[in-house]
């Protein structure tokens, strides 16, 4: 059932009850003949009875909130006007005065505090009066003593039943802010998402313009020359071809890692282990990968680990696998090294490291080409940093900086 139905239902339950208690006053009363219907006194009793089940449903309704003002405290003074006729009028015969019971408990619902007391004490001075008044003065300090103890009970089972309505409500309010707040996570989380695709496209845009349109250019050069060179330099002719193949084969590897990167994402290896394995592949073409059949001779790799590993997040792990692979490669190719090791730093808590050394002619500048400034811009969206520098003692080193961000799906045994 809806909130909105089930306040609904209990609003008029309560309703109900009222009116239900009124009559079942009136009718044990009618029905020993407590009343007399016949006489002008009989007439107004059940008039006054009428107009006091009529509020009574009304009052029954409506809560504090929904009554400011003082329409609350007029309708229970009403109530309360009501009530003295109702018991003056039928002069306290049999059970009428059970109809002071609903107008002690619609008060708990439509007056503050201090009113709510003012208002009991109220009902009790009339119904004792009412006692003293019209029964047996042997009767009156038991009939006194059942009526406070049912006063008593109808209060304390009234408070218990508004406090329960009063928590369902705001639980329903809470519950409806939460569905909200769920509805304006799930947009935030849509237009992340589409954010994170847009920041993809225009990474991808980039590399394939820096990378792939880069080597493009250079082999469409390199035909034109030889297409222009051939009829009268053969040689030269057949050189520009081979450099535009070893260009091409260049472009072919890039667009490889590029596909790399996009399966980032999947899952790997511990980063030691990728690393291991990175170390003891290194591709005789200048290549470096996991997986690479053939090692080459010419190139001792070694890995070194400093500290106690630990897993980081797959950002960071596959940041530092790209560093390591980028300066393998670049050692491969241009440093003419005969040694180079992987030194992987786990000794700062707060950060790790992965530093490239080689024992080789080392750079003529401390710039990079695209791999190197891709790897930055990489490096740059988890927070960390690379550099590049030649080695006082000779050789180059490559290095690489980022927070160390825990796997969360780590074990943490």
């Amino acid at each position: 059932m809806p909130s909105s139905e089930r306040k609904a239902f209990s609003q008029n339950a309560g309703s109900w009850v009222f009116v239900g208690v009124v009559v079942l006053g009136y009718g044990v009363t009618l029905w020993y003949r407590g009343i007399d219907v016949s006489t002008a006194r009989g007439m107004w009793c059940l008039g006054f009875g009428l107009a006091y089940a009529v509020t009574g449903y009304f009052c029954s309704v409506c809560d504090e909130e929904s009554m400011p003002g003082w329409s609350g405290p007029l309708l229970v003074l009403l109530m309360l006007g009501l009530l003295v006729g109702i018991l003056y009028t039928s002069r306290m015969a049999e059970q009428i005065f059970l109809c002071a019971f609903p107008v002690a408990a619609v008060s708990l619902k439509l007056l503050r505090p201090f009113a709510i007391i003012v208002t009991e004490v109220a009902i009790v001075g009339i119904v004792m009066a009412a006692l003293k008044e019209f029964t047996n003065p042997d009767w009156v300090m038991r009939n006194a003593l059942s009526f406070l103890s049912a006063f008593v009970f109808v209060l304390v089972f009234t408070l218990i039943a508004l406090r329960a309505g009063k928590g369902r409500r705001e639980a329903e309010r809470l519950s409806l802010a939460l569905e909200e707040a769920n509805r304006q996570l799930q947009a935030q989380s849509a237009r992340m998402a589409e954010l994170a695709r847009v920041m993809e496209r225009n990474r991808l845009a980039r590399d394939i313009h820096d990378g792939l349109g880069h080597y493009l250019t250079t082999i469409h050069v390199q035909l034109e020359a030889a297409q222009a060179l051939h009829p009268g330099d053969p040689g030269r002719a057949m050189e520009a071809v081979a450099k535009a193949h070893g260009l091409a084969r260049e472009a072919l590897l890039e667009v490889r890692k590029s596909v790399e990167w996009l399966k980032a994402d999947e899952p790997q290896r511990a980063l030691v282990d990728r690393l291991k394995g990175l170390t003891a592949t290194v591709d005789e073409s200048g290549a470096v990968g996991e997986g690479v059949a053939r090692s080459a001779p010419s190139l001792s790799v070694k890995l070194e680990i400093l500290g106690e590993s630990r897993p980081l997040d797959p950002e960071t792990e596959q940041g530092f696998y790209r560093v390591a692979q980028e300066g393998l490669t670049n050692v491969r190719k241009h440093a003419a090294a005969r040694y180079a090791t992987v030194v992987i730093d786990y000794r700062d808590p707060e950060r790790v490291s992965v530093r490239v050394l080689d024992d080789g002619r080392g750079a003529a500048t401390a710039g990079g080409g695209h791999g190197l400034a891709g790897l930055g811009e990489r490096l740059a969206l988890l927070g960390g940093s690379i550099w590049a520098r030649n080695q006082s003692c000779g050789g180059f080193c490559l290095e690489a900086v980022i927070p160390a961000r825990k796997n969360p799906e780590a074990n943490p045994a």
